[in-house]
């Protein structure tokens, strides 16, 4: 304490108190160093092609599940918000908020677990029409659901035999737009025909209540079911086009942009719908002109066999 006495041998408070104070930020600095060595994450760079190059994937689940993405720890951030020096508002944090909002947002589409692996780094385009088309809806999703100041819509009905990816290039568009932060539904034909029945039972709410709000991009796969083979009662039909109706109206706004799969034919879909003119017409407004998916079953590897299945894609 001698080190701290005045010139008439007492000790100067203020001087002690200064020097204190200055060991302790210089404690607390070299602490807050060696934490941010030791603990803080950065996630900035992680996106839709490298989660699983990340090991972020979750094995054995229902559905293709990335796991919890944990905080940062860095000392602004605070669960994933980050404070100003001034302290006078928070944001989200970019190294940890932000990829966290987006794979949560991602699981809760409950993609199938054969979405694994799958992204636009690793897609084969089937067509240059296919590839032309996706590549403007690719486009709209970067610019974050817009074309400049007009709010325009691409939609498209991508249409062939089972197993040519279609439904994988609804998972690559899936995770593209997550990921440029634009709000996606995911559903198959025969899955919302499922909770409608449930709605009747008292199960569920009626699935076409509000299943397209907040929602800018919406992924409609196997219209008609697996193969194209859905029951074509005139339930069903009744159903079908309150479904549709509701698509169109969206999509009518500027709001809305939808892809569809299905292994029904143009004039398959015709017959489905039982011929409905009005259904037909608002089909027709809303994908122009149908892709066709014209590749090979790609479940199948080059080399099988498939005359055992009397198959041949």
């Amino acid at each position: 304490m001698n080190r701290y006495k005045s010139k008439h041998g007492m000790t100067s408070l203020s001087d002690f108190s200064e020097k204190l104070n200055q060991q302790l930020n210089q404690i607390k600095n070299r602490t807050r160093r060696e934490d941010q060595v030791k603990t803080v994450h950065d996630f900035r760079a992680l996106n839709d092609r490298n989660l699983e190059e990340f090991g972020l994937i979750e094995r054995n689940t229902r559905f293709y599940t990335v796991k919890e993405i944990p905080f940062c720890n860095h000392y602004s951030c605070s669960y994933g918000r980050e404070t100003v020096q001034s302290g006078s508002f928070s944001a989200e944090c970019k190294r940890c908020g932000t990829p966290r909002r987006r794979c949560n947002q991602l699981n809760r589409l409950k993609l199938p677990t054969d979405a694994t692996g799958i992204h636009f780094g690793m897609y084969q385009w089937d067509s240059s029409e296919q590839q032309e088309r996706i590549r403007e809806l690719i486009r709209w999703i970067s610019l974050g659901g817009r074309f400049g100041d007009v709010p325009k819509s691409p939609s498209v009905l991508l249409w062939g035999k089972p197993g040519n990816g279609k439904t994988s290039l609804l998972y690559c568009l899936a995770k593209e737009a997550i990921f440029s932060d634009l709000k996606v539904k995911y559903i198959s034909h025969s899955k919302l025909i499922d909770q409608k029945y449930k709605s009747f039972r008292g199960q569920t709410e009626d699935p076409l209540g509000r299943w397209l709000d907040n929602t800018d991009l919406l992924l409609f796969d196997e219209l008609g079911g697996i193969g194209g083979g859905g029951q074509r009662t005139d339930w069903l039909r009744s159903f079908n086009a309150d479904l549709f109706q509701d698509m169109y109206e969206r999509w009518a706004t500027g709001d809305l942009s939808i892809v569809v799969t299905t292994n029904l034919s143009p004039a398959q879909i015709e017959q489905y719908t039982g011929g409905n003119s009005a259904v037909m017409s608002r089909f027709r407004a809303m994908f122009g002109k149908p892709v066709k998916m014209i590749g090979r079953d790609r479940r199948a590897s080059q080399q099988e066999d498939l005359s055992a299945w009397k198959v041949s894609y």
